[in-house]
């Protein structure tokens, strides 16, 4: 046999012998690698908390309770108001330097301030209420986030948006620009998951998560 096939030969046992290795590198990736089953342990998720706020059973019944408080606070600021007004009218009826006169308007300044002060109290009371509702709602989602993530190999969720964007409005534009995220799978998206979840538990008469400390 010449050198120059016995050369031929040794390259191509070579070859193989590299093809062969290639091969079995290859199916030693596909079991632990991106292609394998840890494919399915996603290190990073996606996560649209503006849907939560739309769609979130809890909050929008604790919404709907806050909002019924204000209406009825508003239904009484001005039944109390007309009654002030009427009866400005009645004490204008009085000679003007009358001390009737005088003592009935200093009265009705009186009962005007105490249902100013009574008015912003409760104004204060409904704000906070709302607030307290958002912040229940955040941290019932973070919960929900945090125990899916851990069950399911996520390792980082960031948060996106799915407001549209308005290139005629230079905070719509802005808002967008400043995305931490500019595109992301649709797979990777798990707020149907986590909405679905808290709606479940809402519907379950289910207590939220308590909150633990102020919001991150």
């Amino acid at each position: 046999m010449s050198r120059h096939r016995k050369l031929v030969i040794v390259a191509g046992v070579v070859v193989a012998g590299l093809a062969a290795g290639a091969w079995r590198y290859d199916r030693a990736q596909g079991a632990t690698g991106p292609t394998g089953p840890t494919a399915q342990r996603r290190a990073v998720a996606v996560f649209d908390f503006g849907r939560v706020l739309r769609e979130a059973k809890r909050l929008k019944d604790g919404l709907a309770a806050v909002r019924a408080d204000a209406v009825k606070l508003n239904q009484r600021l001005t039944h109390e108001r007309q009654k002030l007004r009427e009866a400005r009218a009645q004490a204008r009826q009085l000679p003007a330097d009358s001390p009737e006169r005088q003592k009935r308007e200093s009265d009705l300044d009186k009962i005007e301030a105490a249902l100013g002060a009574t008015i912003a109290l409760e104004t204060k009371t409904i704000r906070k209420q709302e607030t307290d509702v958002y912040y229940r709602t955040y941290c019932e989602a973070s919960t929900e986030v945090a125990a899916y993530a851990k069950t399911s190999g996520i390792e980082v969720v960031l948060r996106i948006s799915s407001d549209t964007l308005d290139a005629g409005k230079l905070e719509s534009v802005l808002a967008h620009v400043n995305r931490p995220v500019v595109w992301s799978a649709a797979e990777a998206d798990i707020t149907s998951i986590i909405i679905e979840r808290m709606n479940q538990r809402s519907v379950a008469g289910e207590q939220a998560p308590q909150a633990r400390g102020g919001p991150a």
